[in-house]
């Protein structure tokens, strides 16, 4: 699905500088008439397709991801979707592209994780000051789940701290060992100079407290996100990263070396490109898990699934009516960002004023406006490990 990208036209020469770092070791490949492997926009049946055909390698397509992190995460528009990132990421690739007898419905696919989901091998914070450099001593059930079916953990996403829980009027997708992230499809600062809206927030909110993920998706940072919710916290920001949120049933899937806030709603859930890739995810997420009693039910034949894709229909919408809700009167001021004009999808979508300030156009451009990152297949000779130029 190709979704309509927002253009700043003021951001063009910050692109024009960019682009040849990213394209210039493509341009053989792409001339060299060799079928070529999109990551922009590409979802978990054709990565596993291009990964099962040998078109690309566990370890380049990691590459590939770790090139548009180190390009658009910290550096460039600094959207701010990792708060960690997996310094062993390509070891476990390699080590993936060794071991392709019985591959997992993710195998090689990039993860992001909440950073509320226990790892063993990175730390676990919530985003907090507090928890700087804390690592559990054993993976969530989920995260042992997603390793199981041969994901990539690439590292763990920002979030609203403690998943909103512990303070009133706390900004949206903010966190004190963190900061901001920003949503790719306009990732300025609040140009606004009256408090609060003149904290560094962004101009266009991010959804939280699951925001790092969401980010990540939309902007091709990750093939999928894992957040968690107790009310909102999925849907919120896959509805403002323009991506597919799920919230499960609570007893679907296990919350277990999650940071939790009430067992009455608390559960984990996929953040992705398309429905089909939800799917997929939640079938990997959900079980019976001993530690988490509230999956009891999962033990019962027809109550959870590890293949939800047999439930999609594409003609599940035909004749749905999509309502606009409008407020009546002004969100609180922590969720407000930018004046959005409204507009219809397909046309003019997420238009902004463009009111800015010095401060606000501090090297911020749209990370989706790059060129398509691309590898040859692995007979035409690309080198192992060669991928689109880290900046």
């Amino acid at each position: 699905m190709n979704r309509l990208l927002l253009t700043l036209t003021s951001f063009a020469a910050l692109f024009s500088a960019a682009l040849p770092a990213l394209a210039a070791s493509e341009e053989g490949v792409l001339n060299g008439g060799c079928a070529t492997f999109e990551l922009l926009e590409t979802t978990v049946p054709r990565i596993e397709q291009a990964l099962q055909s040998r078109e690309i390698s566990v370890e380049q397509l990691t590459q590939m991801y770790l090139a548009r992190i180190a390009a658009y995460d910290k550096a460039g528009p600094g959207i701010n979707a990792f708060l960690y990132l997996n310094p062993n990421v390509l070891e476990q690739a390699r080590q993936l592209d060794t071991s392709r007898n019985s591959p997992g419905p993710l195998y090689g696919v990039p993860v992001l994780l909440k950073d509320n989901i226990d790892t063993a091998d990175m730390p676990t914070t919530a985003g907090s000051v507090a928890l700087r450099g804390s690592v559990p001593p054993e993976d969530a059930f989920i995260t042992k789940k997603l390793r199981q079916a041969g994901a990539i953990i690439m590292g763990k996403a920002t979030l609203t701290e403690f998943a909103n829980f512990l303070a009133l009027g706390m900004p949206t997708g903010y966190s004190s060992l963190g900061g901001f992230g920003f949503n790719p499809y306009d990732p300025r600062v609040d140009p606004r100079t009256t408090p609060p809206f003149n904290d560094g927030r962004p101009v266009l909110q991010t959804g939280g407290s699951s925001s790092g993920p969401a980010i990540g998706v939309n902007a091709n940072l990750a093939a999928v996100g894992i957040g968690t919710e107790t009310s909102g916290s999925l849907l919120s920001p896959a509805s403002a990263n323009g991506v597919v949120g799920i919230k499960p049933t609570v007893g679907l899937v296990s919350r277990h070396g999650i940071i939790p806030i009430t067992a009455d709603q608390d559960i984990a859930g996929p953040l992705t490109r398309t429905v089909t890739d939800a799917a997929i995810v939640l079938g990997v997420l959900a079980g019976y898990d001993p530690n988490d009693l509230s999956t009891a039910p999962c033990l019962t034949a027809g109550n959870c699934f590890d293949n939800y894709t047999q439930f999609l229909d594409k003609n599940a919408l035909q004749g749905a009516r999509i309502a606009v809700f409008t407020p009546g009167s002004p969100l609180p001021a922590n969720r407000q960002g930018g004046r959005i004009a409204r507009s219809h999808r397909g046309k003019d979508c997420w238009k902004h004023e463009q009111r800015r300030s010095p401060e606000s156009a501090r090297s911020r451009s749209d990370p989706r406006q790059i060129a398509t990152a691309a590898y040859s297949p692995l007979p035409c000779g690309v080198r192992d490990g060669a991928g689109s130029a880290a900046s």
